[in-house]
């Protein structure tokens, strides 16, 4: 017996279009010939989680194609396009549009035993969800990433596990939970630095680096990890990785307040992070060089400042990015562009970027190190 369809309803609907506009997350066709598509393919499933606008031809290509293992998906549709249109995505700020990509993705992949695809798919959607806030989808790709991890755990190698770790701390990062972020990045970085990838080196030579800084900006010494993160640029520039780069940068500048304060040398990484703004491919890194390059100007030249800052709030309110919280004299502080704006006089400015608690629970994330390293753990 063919189990129950479960209906959409009209609230869960416009939850769905609000998330991700009301057109193809995949080629951005207009509204008039969206389906609400289930990403799963589990009609029995109606919920916000399990549903994203697809153009019908995308859709039905999908369907269609449920019980082959061939792929025969139109271009668009097949899960290594839909990485690429998620990484386009990703590097214009269309956030909820690369998620949605990424885990019709990963499905395809799940769909035809391709486990460790899938969970690269789960692992990558996460990222987009950081610069905004949705507790539910955040939820979704974490404990998926999770379970498909323990299901599949002989098939999967040990890089994919410390990916995970890697990207669970940034969220925790965010979230200003900075000691279970230290102990997530603590295990990523064992997991990598055990890893070998003999048939694709300067992939996992990338990884590394783009990696190590996570560690850097959880340390409870970060500034001594700075000539690291001085000689991972090194890498990354010579790979090509200028998004790499310019995050790097941030972060030194970053790690450099938070143990000396606004110094001249963290204004100098702020510098050389901008030389590099029209190679990057991520907006949020240049985001916050512009906003800490307002905050540098604040008192010596006010109207400089507020151009940098208007930039950077620019950037954020049209890309719903979320200030990432700075560390300065050993607290985190508010790393707000609109608040800034106000000090300065600007009272127009609105105030952005304010994140709820964290949805990982502190029982979640004793689940997760237990489900993703076992017995490490206890080393």
């Amino acid at each position: 017996m063919n189990a129950k369809r479960r209906y959409v309803t009209e609230a869960t609907k416009k939850e769905v279009l609000s998330f991700y506009g009301n057109h193809c997350i995949i080629c951005g066709v207009d509204p008039s010939a969206v389906d609400l598509a289930h990403i799963e393919e589990d009609c029995t499933r109606s919920g916000f989680v399990d549903l994203a606008p697809m153009c019908a031809n995308a859709n039905q290509s999908c369907q269609r194609s449920q019980d082959q293992c061939t792929y025969p998906l139109i271009e668009e549709v097949r899960p290594a396009r839909l990485e690429i249109t998620a990484d386009s995505h990703f590097s214009r700020g269309k956030w909820s549009a690369a998620y949605g990509c990424l885990r019709i993705a990963a499905h395809l992949y799940s769909r035809c035993d391709r486990p460790v695809d899938a969970l690269h798919c789960l692992i990558r959607s996460i990222r987009p969800l950081r610069p905004i806030e949705n507790a539910d989808l955040l939820l979704y790709s974490v404990i998926s990433a999770a379970h498909l991890i323990t299901q599949k755990r002989s098939r999967i190698p040990a890089l994919y596990h410390g990916l995970f770790l890697h990207q669970v701390a940034l969220v925790l990062f965010d979230y200003a939970l900075i000691n279970d972020a230290f102990e997530f990045e603590r295990h990523a970085q064992r997991l990598l630095d055990r890893t070998k990838l003999s048939d694709n080196p300067d992939r996992l030579e990338i990884i590394r680096e783009n990696a190590r800084r996570g560690v850097c900006m959880v340390s409870p010494q970060p500034d001594i990890l700075i000539p690291e993160l001085e000689r991972s640029n090194e890498t990354l520039f010579r790979h090509g990785d200028y998004t790499g780069v310019v995050t790097n940068f941030h972060v030194m500048s970053a790690i450099e307040i938070a143990v000396h304060g606004f110094s001249m040398r963290a204004r100098e990484y702020v510098e050389q992070g901008l030389t590099f703004e029209n190679k990057a491919e991520n907006l949020w890194p240049i985001a916050e060089l512009y906003l800490l390059k307002g905050r540098f100007l604040k008192g010596e030249n006010d109207s400089k400042a507020k151009d940098y800052l208007e930039s950077a709030l620019k950037s954020f309110s049209m890309y719903c990015i979320r200030p990432e919280p700075l560390r300065c004299e050993g607290n985190l502080i508010s790393n707000e562009p609109g608040h800034i704006l106000r000090e300065l006089g600007y009272n127009e400015f609105q105030l952005i970027g304010v994140r709820g608690p964290c949805p990982l629970s502190q029982d979640l994330l004793k689940c997760l190190l237990t489900q993703v390293i076992g017995q490490d753990q206890k080393d």
